[in-house]
């Protein structure tokens, strides 16, 4: 029986094509791989490890030395004699076969390749001063202005001897000569006022400044209310007093106005009460 279920496996092995084996030993890769993980790891592998959690004399027979991946490409070969030796017996070959490896120049080189060009430096005095360059800079960069170029100034050299030509062979080819219709001049006039000659304030000057100050920030208290008590005469006394007792009288006659509206408005309330207790006092005292 034993036999016979070997057999059996082998020929389902053997009708198994060869994607589906090599997906099966992929799956049995998977598998121990799984179970290898999620098995108990040594002390070795489990990070750090006190004496209670390894058994007894388990460091001692530990090799602990091992290569590092990569390490050993990474490290300088480590000098010994023989290759020491090895390296002085290249050079002497190659000092006795007369093998310099020297490049080989394949053209000589020029005097003037490397030095460097002298600048173009004109020693001609400008025509135009300092402050005219930095103008006409201004204008070009921040303008954004185009200047005359050389190409615009021979059309216009070409223009006015056209012109002049022009001018010389219409008499000979009419006999009523007409001349040229007249450019129209372009004029910008400003609107700002002329300077009149009488004024004696300068243009410059601000109006405010030539105001007193009430006319320019006005007269927001008067004078009385600014004044100490004692400034004061009998008369400007009198109608301060004056105009407190009418101030007074009238937020009297407000808050008793109130007062008897909210009676009114609500007739078993404090106001009302109240109301009725001033009328009951008045008429005691009468």
């Amino acid at each position: 029986e034993g036999s016979s279920g070997e057999d059996e496996e082998g020929e389902a092995e053997a009708r198994l094509s060869r994607h589906e084996a090599r997906s099966k030993q992929l799956a049995e890769k998977l598998s121990e791989l799984e179970h290898a993980q999620l098995a108990e790891k040594p002390w070795q592998l489990r990070g750090e490890v006190s004496g209670q959690q390894r058994p007894a004399n388990s460091l001692l027979e530990t090799v602990l030395d091992f290569d590092q991946p990569g390490a050993a490409a990474k490290a300088a070969m480590a000098p010994s004699e023989e290759s020491t030796r090895s390296i002085e017996e290249v050079i002497r070959a190659r000092c006795k076969d007369g093998l310099w490896d020297d490049v080989v120049r394949r053209a000589a080189l020029k005097p003037t390749d490397f030095r460097p060009k002298p600048a173009d430096l004109s020693l001609e005095k400008s025509d135009k001063g300092l402050g005219d360059e930095y103008a006409a800079a201004f204008e070009t960069n921040v303008l954004g202005s185009k200047g005359a170029d050389a190409v615009a100034k021979a059309h216009e050299e070409a223009r006015a001897l056209l012109a002049k030509l022009d001018s010389r062979l219409d008499p000979l080819f009419s006999f009523h000569y007409a001349p040229p219709p007249a450019k129209r001049e372009v004029t910008i006039r400003t609107e700002a006022p002329a300077v009149s000659l009488e004024e004696k304030v300068p243009t410059a000057l601000a109006a405010s400044s030539t105001l007193a100050p009430e006319e320019v920030y006005g007269r927001k208290r008067s004078d009385k209310a600014l004044a100490d008590r004692a400034e004061l005469s009998q008369g400007e006394r009198k109608a301060l007093r004056s105009k407190k007792k009418r101030v007074h009288k009238r937020r009297t006659a407000e808050s008793a106005e109130q007062r008897t509206l909210r009676a009114e408005a609500q007739p078993g309330g404090a106001a009302a009460r109240r109301q009725e207790a001033d009328r009951v006092g008045e008429q005691l005292a009468e």
